[in-house]
């Protein structure tokens, strides 16, 4: 390992010339060395650090690929590796646009990603430094332009191209829990093409981002629509067999659709026949117990599901749904309210924690109808005093809202108005002759003024001397 060390400082090194002389098969995968890890992470994580070659720090990030890519490695020495990608991401990018070792980087970045969902805690993974710079090779390998045989035109292509650093940017996120920094990378720099020739795509990895993209939106909490598109994607990638991928975007889908608005998934017409036989006919994989959870959330039956959803849940935690199970069976209470606010126009509060069994009765109804209303999109009103709820239809209630927000806009704009008029009106008049002739004037009456009152004060003085004054009945002193 010492030599891989000193060979990773050689300008010309290449990762072939390391590895002759790096860790053992047996070593990476079977029964590593820890003296030689210690080594090899004293390297990457000194300060400061001797590694100043980006061909050497690549050739030894590459290193250890196999190791962390495999199931041995242990939380802390994850976290280690992570923070040694943090640590070189410059020299990562350096390489990516200078056109050598891509392949070699795309290994790494698979490692860092693996190496995250190994890590035992989430704050660790968010210490290590590894998000945002997985979050620049993103975008250094999407438009990395130092290729002699592409076009202008070319490279404007590949700015939105699918790379391996996306689909471990979004797993990292995932595991660290960041799911609105990861949407929103996601949202501003969204995935139009594959170039696999390019950025040696395959098709595991395509069917992984969106997979992730998906459980990201899910984690959000209000992005269902983004969500159900994103598993879409998965389901309806061309295929001729039904990869576990697809399967599992297609279990998380019907849950993320009864939340998104409270209807079946339906397959698109572009579905492919294997992927639209395997879903329709097969009752394997769990696939029977998830549809029965379905009709019990669409026919309103709550005790159906509820008891459904507790006899299956090994099945839903060894899938990584029981969450999303959790979330379809609190959505019971909503859907109910959003049915009667399509019956009553104003109902009591009462009267609707009677129909929706709420044991918190007018209470905890009034929260539900104030979460709605914050969160749902609800349009209704409480009035406190009376202990009813109104209902708009339609955009009433928008509309309200909107001509509120014009009358507030129409009054903000003219105080906006008057200010300034007033500011300038205050300007005018403060640079007049005659306001400056009067200001001058007030100044040198109370100059005046202040002159004789210290006069006045010092011919009322009076000097004593050797002994204490006397107080007169005139209010006079005498010495």
């Amino acid at each position: 390992m010492n030599e891989a060390i000193q060979r990773a400082q050689d300008p010309n090194v290449t990762i072939e010339f390391i590895q002759e002389v790096g860790i053992t098969e047996s070593s990476i995968l079977r029964a590593p060395n820890q003296e030689e890890l210690q080594q090899y992470f004293n390297a990457l994580l000194a300060e400061p650090c001797s590694l100043s070659v980006p061909n050497g720090v690549v050739a030894l990030l590459k290193l250890t690929v196999r190791y962390f890519c495999s199931n041995v490695a242990g939380s802390q020495e994850c976290f280690c590796y992570l923070k040694s990608v943090a640590r070189h991401g410059d020299s990562l990018c350096m390489a990516i646009a200078r056109g050598y070792e891509e392949r070699a980087v795309s290994d790494i970045v698979q490692a860092a990603g693996n190496a995250a969902t190994k890590i035992s805690a989430r704050s660790m993974i968010s210490s290590s430094g590894v998000i945002p710079v997985l979050k620049e090779l993103a975008l250094c390998a999407s438009t990395s332009t130092n290729r002699s045989n592409v076009s202008d035109n070319d490279i404007s292509m590949h700015a939105d191209s699918l790379t391996s650093a996306h689909v471990e940017f979004l797993q990292t996120c995932l595991a660290a829990g960041h799911y609105r920094y990861a949407a929103a990378f996601a949202d501003k720099n969204p995935v139009y093409s594959v170039k696999p020739d390019r950025h040696a795509i395959s098709v595991e990895q395509y069917l992984r981002y969106f997979y992730l993209l998906g459980m990201i939106y899910c984690g959000c909490g209000d992005r269902w629509a983004d969500a159900v598109k994103s598993f879409n994607i998965c389901i309806t990638a061309p295929s001729q067999l039904v990869s576990a991928i697809t399967l599992a975007a297609y279990k998380k889908c019907m849950f993320a659709s009864l939340l998104h608005d409270n209807k079946k998934i339906k397959l698109p017409e572009s579905t492919s026949a294997a992927v639209s036989r395997f879903i329709s006919s097969t009752s394997d994989f769990g696939l029977k117990e998830y549809h029965k959870l379905v009709d019990a959330f669409v026919s309103d039956d709550v005790t159906k599901y509820s008891e459904f959803m507790t006899s299956q849940s090994e099945l839903l935690t060894s899938d990584g749904n029981f969450g999303l199970a959790q979330q379809v069976l609190d959505e019971f209470q909503p859907k109910m309210v959003r049915k009667l606010a399509h019956v009553y126009e104003i109902i009591s509060l009462s009267k609707l924690a009677s129909k929706l069994n709420l044991s918190g009765g007018e209470r905890e109804a009034e929260r539900l109808i104030m979460r709605m209303i914050s969160k749902n999109g609800l349009s209704a009103s409480i009035d406190q005093l009376e202990g009813n709820v109104a209902f708009y239809t339609g955009n009433g209630m928008d509309e309200i809202t909107e001509d509120a927000a014009l009358e507030l806009s129409s009054r903000t704009a003219q105080c906006i108005e008057l200010a300034r008029r007033m500011k300038e009106l205050d300007i005018a008049l403060s640079t007049t002759a005659k306001y400056q002739s009067k200001i001058m004037k007030q100044s040198e009456t109370k100059a005046s003024g202040s002159n004789l009152a210290s006069s006045g004060d010092e011919r009322s003085s009076v000097a004593v001397g050797g002994g204490d004054a006397e107080i007169l009945e005139g209010g006079g002193a005498a010495v």
